[in-house]
C-alpha cells in the first residue's frame, strides 16, 4: 500500500494499521502509527496521540494516494 506497513497493531483497543517509520534530519528515528478507522487519529512511538481534522485526514491518505473512507481503504487491502 505505498508506503504504509498495514500490520496490525493496537494502542489501547485502538486499531492503528498504518505505520510511517521517519528519519529525522539529525539520524533519530520516529514511528508513527496512524488509525484506520474514520478517525483522524495518530500515535507517535506508544504514547503521544493527536486528532486532525477531517481534511487533514482525508489529506494524509491523499498522500498515499488512498481514498479517504476506511471501508474502501479495507476492500483495496483485501
Amino acid at each position: 500500500m505505498k508506503g504504509l506497513d498495514l500490520t496490525k497493531h493496537y494502542i489501547g483497543s485502538c486499531g492503528y494499521d498504518g505505520v510511517l517509520k521517519l528519519t529525522l534530519s539529525d539520524g533519530s528515528q520516529v514511528t508513527v502509527f496512524k488509525g484506520t478507522d474514520d478517525c483522524g487519529s495518530l500515535a507517535f512511538g506508544s504514547y503521544s496521540g493527536y486528532f486532525i481534522p477531517q481534511e487533514e485526514n482525508a489529506a494524509f491518505w491523499e498522500i498515499f494516494g488512498l481514498p479517504n473512507s476506511a471501508e474502501e481503504r479495507c476492500a483495496l487491502a483485501g
